[in-house]
């Protein structure tokens, strides 16, 4: 007997001891992130990407096309199980037994240990959940239940009612039992044997593709869109009121449980076997710095060598995340893998400044998502290499927790006296380094952005707690980086400059000869033989293409899905700055539209199609990820709302409610967008403030 029982998951959950439980990511294709779970319902045959419509059942498609080993399938999801124990419990409104986590007490109390059950199936044909009663949520029948539920649609209902009659006459009668009675086997939880299940499978999912047909989702919120699987749980009953009658089948029902806590963070287990692992951080706006990041990992990767590339997102759009998985398509030894930064903390509660965002804080994760490894390099999101990473790795830390490059910057800041930020008012780069964060010695700073960590010694020492803990107790001025220092001042091994090496933010010439000269002539040797380029601080080559080495971003993004933006430099810079710009900023807006003209080459005088041929490729940059408008549809509007707003022409109401319930953030970098072209005062500048307080007006 091989039994397998799949637990469905969106997000981060708990491993079971028992080898039976098997937990499978649903919804693979419509997010791209990995939460660490043993299996994915995108590999192999699949219909991940139905899963906004079909819910738990992507995961048993997946089974049916891919397990073709087990004697018995079962299927279960995060937070709902069977009691397989022989004990009885109170259960709530719905029919389940509470309890607040997953643990090894919950597996012993509810029996979910392997040989309990065996025991099981060896005297049952099917194992089903116990039939709940309707009339606990004041329906009369599952008819009326389905009819009265939020978020569910009696016309889909009846479609599917409809089409059995048409496709399997033979079930009505079973349908139109269940549709009166007021007991179900709800939530699609169920073990049966293989037989049964590949013939239930089988004519399920015939079933629903058909009723793919007759079903429209056009207007249905998110949770209306998971007919499909609603519908499901309704065939499943009549399915099974006519196997047992036709088969004389035995089985038994078994109380649900409800888990009331379930994991909120992402936990990788098991090492990286066979593979050089390397983790980026960054959140959407950096998606293209982190997308060139990775092809020159790519493109100075050894044949002879894997390596696995795991990408910590903050709020990286849909878009973003499928350009950055397919980098590594055209080769076989890269893998990538994305992991969603929301599920390891809460990014309005990090202290942010400048260019500094959540996502920076993500490296101080890495000790507890991949507990297991032994080792791990970070890499920053503006950095560029120009050697193989993989030698990285295999540097010797001489027992120290990291290896990482000395900061020249705040060298040079502790030399000449520079004052820390005014939020730490008195104190100088020394004091500040000395007294505020508490370094024995402030010439031991490290840059952080590129760091090897040895992850068996952090996490043996309880570092990744205090790491974690730092975050919300204060500011500092570099952030995580800071915190770093702080806890690794003692423990860090030095490696060669070369590996993280400054671009100069624009000022290469005025701050690095001044240093000690014994640091300045690392710094031009670390130059010469530079094998990775960081370009730290707020010049970077999106911002400002003048700065040394920008030439290596812009032939890297050019490898990649954003290079037809960001592989000009000229385009760079305009849409860099836009991204920096403060909203209600309306000078610092104008401040730059001289210097974007000259950078574009265009006249300032240019004529209207020029105008609108530039606005329109800034405004698709913003737009490209967000499904509610498409290129051909942002044209027609821009255009016809500009022609009667120059012409003083009355405004189509639709499409001013249509820019009004926009997503907020994208209305505002329209507005962004909009200002820069548009003369303070002007017909469209109104305009644009006009639907700029009917967004924010509705939220």
């Amino acid at each position: 007997m091989k039994v397998s029982i799949y637990n469905s998951t969106h997000g981060p959950h708990a491993a079971f001891v028992c080898p039976l439980m098997k937990s499978i990511q649903v919804g693979c294709d419509a997010n791209h992130y990995d939460y660490g779970m043993e299996l994915g319902d995108n590999f192999g045959p699949n219909i991940s990407s139905r899963n906004p419509y079909y819910c738990e059942l992507t995961a048993m498609y997946w089974a049916w096309k891919n397990d073709r080993s087990s004697t018995h399938l079962g299927f279960m999801h995060y937070r709902r199980h069977l009691n397989f124990s022989q004990d009885r419990y109170p259960e709530d409104t719905w029919g389940c037994i509470t309890y607040p986590q997953i643990d090894t007490g919950y597996e012993k109390q509810f029996g979910i240990e392997q040989g309990n059950i065996e025991a099981l199936l060896e005297q049952y044909d099917l194992i089903l959940p116990k039939a709940w009663d309707v009339r606990n949520a004041g329906s009369a029948s599952n008819y009326e239940h389905y009819q009265k539920s939020n978020h569910l649609n009696i016309e889909d209902y009846d479609l599917a009612m409809e089409l059995l009659a048409e496709r399997y006459p033979e079930y009505v009668p079973y349908a139109e039992r269940f549709n009166r009675s007021n007991l179900g086997y709800y939530t699609n939880i169920f073990v049966m044997k293989r037989a049964h299940f590949e013939a239930y499978a089988e004519w399920l999912f015939g079933f629903l593709s058909e009723l793919e047909l007759r079903i429209s989702t056009s207007g249905y919120s998110t949770e209306e869109k998971r007919v499909i699987g609603h519908i499901a749980e309704r065939l499943f009953n009549i399915y099974i009121y006519k196997l047992i009658e036709d088969n004389d089948l035995s089985f038994t029902e078994l109380q649900r449980t409800f888990v009331l806590d379930v994991p909120k963070k992402t936990v990788i287990r098991g090492e990286a076997v066979d593979c050089y692992p390397f983790v980026i951080c960054f959140d959407n706006n950096y998606a293209h710095s982190g997308g060139a990041l990775i092809r020159s990992i790519i493109k100075h990767s050894s044949p002879e060598k894997n390596y696995q590339i795991n990408v910590f997102c903050d709020g990286v759009s849909v878009i973003n995340r499928v350009n950055l998985l397919s980098l590594c398509a055209d080769v076989d030894n890269v893998s990538i893998r994305l992991v969603d930064t929301s599920s390891l903390f809460i990014s309005s509660e990090m202290n942010t400044s400048e260019h500094f965002t959540a996502a920076t804080y993500a490296r101080l994760f890495i000790p507890t998502v991949f507990p297991d490894y032994k080792k791990i390099v970070f890499i920053d999101a503006d950095m560029i290499v120009c050697d193989d990473v993989a030698k990285l790795y295999d540097i010797d830390l001489d027992g120290k927790k990291v290896g990482a490059v000395k900061d020249l910057v705040m060298e040079g800041f502790v030399k000449f006296n520079h004052p820390a930020p005014d939020s730490f008012k008195g104190h100088t780069s020394y004091t500040y380094l000395k007294d505020s964060l508490g370094m024995r010695d402030p010439d031991n700073y490290f840059q952080a952005g590129l760091l090897i960590m040895d992850i068996e010694r952090i996490k043996s020492d309880m570092d990744c707690r205090e790491m974690i803990n730092l975050i919300y107790q204060r500011k500092y001025w570099y952030h995580d980086q800071d915190i770093l220092n702080k806890i690794f001042e003692d423990q860090v091994k030095y490696i060669d400059l070369s590996w993280n090496v400054y671009h100069g933010n624009g000022n290469t010439d005025d701050f690095f000869p001044n240093l000690n000269l014994g640091s300045y002539c690392d710094f031009i040797e670390a130059r010469k033989n530079m094998k990775i380029v960081h370009y730290a601080g707020d010049q970077k080559p999106w911002i400002n293409p003048r700065v040394d080495y920008a030439q290596l971003y812009f032939d890297a993004v050019a490898e990649t899905p954003w290079g037809l933006v960001y592989a000009n430099p000229a385009m760079s810079g305009i849409s860099g700055r836009l991204i920096q710009v403060e909203m209600d900023d309306v000078e610092a807006l104008r401040k730059h539209v001289h210097y974007f003209y000259a950078e574009a080459g265009l006249n300032e005088n240019r004529n209207k199609d020029e105008e609108f041929e530039l606005l329109k490729q800034h405004v698709m940059l913003f737009f490209n990820e967000h499904s509610e408008l498409n290129e051909k549809k942002l044209q027609q509007m821009l255009t016809a709302i500009f022609e009667r707003v120059d012409n003083k022409k009355p405004i189509d109401q639709r499409q001013l409610l249509v820019l009004g319930r926009i997503k907020h953030e994208v209305f505002l970098s329209l507005k962004k967008l909009v200002l820069i072209f548009a003369p303070v005062g002007s017909k469209r500048f109104r305009f644009v403030h006009k639907v700029y307080r009917t967004a924010r007006g509705n939220g």
